[in-house]
């Protein structure tokens, strides 16, 4: 009998074992390896511009946008501010990260800092199709940022999300162990640019979609635009103005007629540029973003008088 009582007690300390080398594990995942991750394609690592997103303190705007890569690489902050003398901030990721990971990431955002005037809410318009779908930015940042009671209560999360950010975590402690050196300057760089630009990453890709490219980014599935009216209803109930905003498509794709019909609750309209400013179906380039930034501050200029969003 004692020596059964003896391995049950030791099996019982084996969970709580793994939750604390886990949660040591996420304190070591913090910087991105320069020479594995994916910064050739991106510019910034994915770690790195999470971790922009959580650690914002103090730095309180009149505008916080949060949304997806076409936020990260479409927007430019600093332009936005020069046309309204307003302050504003953007909280945007790469991929498609999952509904719970934005709402984490603002909320973090609301607890730290004051609240701001208006939330936009900024994505790709077929962004909305892989709300449900399980990428490595989703567990990623579920398991790092949200409570852990967040994470495993959450009806978007499964057996494969756990598996994907468990590999994670192992990766990301190889990464550290030998290139930390590297990483820490990578990343303090990084981090440094960040906060120059307010969030915007440049988009790394430089060639332009062809003129004569023809696109079609329309899905044969109905769009679930539920989740629209429930981050609406969640951030108005704290008193803040939320719009949620659609970004450009390139004029040769010819799903944005399909989009522009079925996208009834946004609060703006689907425009479409040339293919010049895009280095694809969703991401512009540098002259792309700095266009669409200007067009965007217009936009906003239209929704509030110049006084209301300035300090």
């Amino acid at each position: 009998m004692k020596h059964s009582s003896f391995v049950i007690r030791y099996l019982l300390l084996l969970p709580a074992g793994a939750i604390i080398i886990g949660f040591a594990s996420l304190c070591l995942i913090r910087y991105d390896n320069p020479s594995i991750s994916d910064i050739r394609r991106h510019g910034l690592g994915y770690n790195t511009i999470t971790y922009h997103g959580f650690s914002r303190v103090n730095c309180d705007n009149d505008i916080v946008m949060v949304g997806d890569s076409t936020l990260l690489m479409g927007i430019i902050p600093n332009i936005i501010e020069k046309k309204l003398n307003a302050t504003v901030i953007s909280l945007g990721l790469y991929a498609t990260s999952g509904l719970q990971s934005y709402t984490l990431m603002l909320d973090n955002y609301l607890r730290r800092n004051k609240k701001p005037k208006c939330i936009v809410f900024y994505f790709s318009a077929s962004t909305p199709y892989y709300f449900n779908e399980h990428t490595y930015e989703k567990s990623y940042t579920l398991l790092k940022y949200g409570a852990l009671t967040t994470f495993f209560q959450s009806k978007e999360v499964d057996f494969s999300d756990v598996v994907c950010a468990a590999w994670t975590i192992v990766t990301g402690i190889s990464k550290n162990i030998f290139h930390i050196t590297n990483s820490r300057i990578r990343f303090r760089h990084d981090i440094s640019l960040m906060d120059t630009t307010k969030g915007y990453v440049r988009n790394a890709v430089p060639t332009p979609i062809d003129p004569d490219c023809k696109l079609n980014t329309s899905q044969k599935r109905d769009l679930e635009l539920y989740f629209i009216d429930q981050l609406r209803k969640r951030y108005e109930n704290m008193g803040i103005r939320v719009l949620y905003c659609i970004s450009p498509m390139p004029e040769s794709d010819s799903g944005s007629e399909f989009f522009k019909k079925n996208y009834t609750q946004v609060d703006n309209a689907i425009i479409t540029l040339p293919n010049c400013f895009f280095t694809d179906s969703r991401h512009m380039t540098e002259s792309g973003a700095v266009l669409n930034s200007k067009l965007f501050a217009d936009y906003l200029q239209t929704k509030f008088r110049r006084n209301n969003l300035s300090r």
